[in-house]
Order: structure tokens, then C-alpha cells, then sequence
């Protein structure tokens, strides 16, 4: 797994707190390896990305990258499975936007 806030990729703990389930201190953030594209369907690696303990997104302005049953589930809408490439590999990852920011966003 990559741990990409150490890769350069953008990090903003101040999205998540313990009412939604996640730690307030920096956590690391994975994306899933994709397998053989013949053989690995959308379902299974959704399957593998609801299983990955640390649900912790990478969040730009429009966008975040988050396993699906992540810590900031409730304010995603048009989830979808995409391929990123990271570091010179790709990775897979559920792409998302924020419907509504988080309540506690700008207190």
C-alpha cells in the first residue's frame, strides 16, 4: 500500500473527526493496487476496498478519493470506481465529491 500523504499528495485531517468515526491526528491514506484487468471485476475491488481498516480520503476542492464506507461517506454523491496513477504506478480508488462540507468544516 502507499501511504500518500508522504508521496506529496494533498492532506486535510481538519475533515475529520471522531464523530464521524475517524482519528483527529494524521492517519495514512491507501490506495488499492488494482489486479489483472481481465480478472479483477469493479465489484471485487470494491470488495477489497471496503475491507482496508483506514478510511481516510485525499481532498482537493472539488474532489476526494475515499473508501466508500469512509469517514466521510455521508457528504459523498456520484461515488465511482477510478484508476489513479500515483508515483509511477496505478492505483485503484473511489473517486467522490462532497455534496455538503462537513458541518464542523469552518468552526
Amino acid at each position: 500500500m502507499l501511504e500518500l500523504h508522504q508521496a506529496g499528495a494533498p492532506y486535510y485531517p481538519e475533515f475529520f473527526g471522531s464523530e464521524r468515526g475517524s482519528a483527529t491526528v494524521p492517519a495514512p491514506i491507501y490506495l488499492v493496487p488494482p489486479g489483472q484487468p481481465q480478472t479483477t471485476s469493479r465489484a471485487d475491488v470494491q470488495r477489497l476496498i471496503n475491507s482496508i481498516p483506514v478510511k481516510i480520503v485525499v481532498v482537493d476542492r472539488d474532489a476526494c478519493i475515499v473508501a466508500i464506507n469512509g469517514a466521510c461517506q455521508p457528504y459523498l454523491r456520484a461515488v465511482g470506481l477510478d484508476l489513479h496513477l500515483v508515483a509511477g504506478q496505478s492505483y485503484y480508488a473511489v473517486k467522490a465529491r462532497f455534496a455538503a462540507p462537513p458541518p464542523d468544516a469552518a468552526a
